[in-house]
């Protein structure tokens, strides 16, 4: 009912058109570039892999390309914001470039927060630093929540930690799920701390405490979302923008038909190949019967696979909660 106004650019914000009026307006940005392109939204990524001056040299080309098709469409990018992140083993780096948008030199980083994941210039793909923020976070909250209020029963410090606490320490998991216990065990120590805060808990073991409460381990939850995740897969997404790093197994199989091909990991057990998304699933996920690999909607498939996991988590290679001793004087 407003009255009519001439704008220069942008949309109302909350429209229900406007997004999908900016993804058309930007939709031919990709083909001005030889890198690979990720955009979400009006954000988007370059990625090259540069070996030598010749590599970086391309790269250049691709900022100015890019530079250049936001002048024509008056949609300029906002050089301060945009940086340069370099990834790969440090001697292996031979060339750090400066790289320009425009007429300005962008700044290299060592971390980059990407879709609310901090991602770090870490060969070992470690995470270190969006844990620990994750879990300063949750203890953030949690002391709030402490201070807040002065009981605490059961019920209602369930309810408070599922929907303030763990959901920080759960948003794409799937992408920085640690392997290393040092960052295991930080994840872990957030959930323990926060259990002691129901009354008469401090001096119960963890294990106990999680019994009562009715919560798994949160590298239990982290295992459970990864097979969310290859449900959606199957059922939720694009089918043709799926990962080329999951391929369906050839040799039929009675428990399901969407087996995975597992691919053996070439640097062991402890190693980032094997730890990653795609090489720690397919095993968990092929191993789960028809009534739960093929259940139609998500709730359906939430429920059949923790009631299939409720009695035996060791048989499918999933955790048990650990007993922790404290003293306290």
């Amino acid at each position: 009912m407003s009255k009519l106004a001439s704008v220069l650019s942008g949309v109302p914000q909350g429209s229900v058109l406007g997004p999908v009026l900016f993804v058309i307006y930007i939709n031919d940005l990709p083909e001005m570039v030889k890198s690979d392109v990720y955009l979400f939204a009006d954000d988007t990524k370059l990625s090259y892999k540069v070996t030598n001056a010749e590599d970086a040299q391309l790269l250049q080309e691709d900022l100015n390309a890019l530079s250049k098709w936001s002048k024509d469409w008056l949609l300029e990018f906002n050089a301060e914001k945009c940086h340069v992140i370099t990834y790969g083993r440090l001697e292996n780096i031979r060339h750090t470039e400066r790289y320009r948008l425009g007429d300005e030199e962008l700044e290299h980083v060592f971390n980059e927060k990407d879709l609310g994941v901090t991602v770090t210039m870490d060969y070992e793909l470690t995470f270190e630093q969006h844990i620990s923020l994750k879990a300063k976070k949750a203890n953030s909250i949690m002391g709030m929540i402490r201070r807040s209020f002065s009981f605490l029963d059961k019920d209602l410090f369930r309810r408070l930690y599922t929907t303030f606490v763990r959901p920080h320490l759960e948003y794409a998991q799937s992408v920085w799920a640690p392997y290393l216990m040092k960052y295991i065990n930080i994840i872990e120590r957030v959930q323990e701390r926060a259990t002691r805060l129901v009354d008469g808990f401090c001096e119960i073991e963890y294990a106990e405490r999680l019994r009562l409460l009715n919560l798994p381990t949160m590298t239990h939850r982290r295992a459970r979302g990864d097979m969310i995740e290859i449900w959606k897969h199957f059922n939720v997404y694009d089918q043709t923008t799926l990962s080329k790093s999951f391929q369906p197994r050839l040799r039929p199989s009675r428990r399901h038909k969407f087996q995975l091909l597992p691919i053996k990991a070439k640097d062991g057990v402890r190693g980032i190949e094997t730890n990653s998304f795609y090489r720690r699933v397919p095993d968990k996920w092929n191993n789960l019967p028809k009534c739960v690999a093929e259940c139609l909607t998500i709730n359906e498939f939430k429920i059949a696979l923790d009631n299939h996991w409720k009695d035996e988590p060791s048989k499918y290679g999933l955790p048990t909660p650990t007993t922790t001793t404290t003293t306290t004087t």
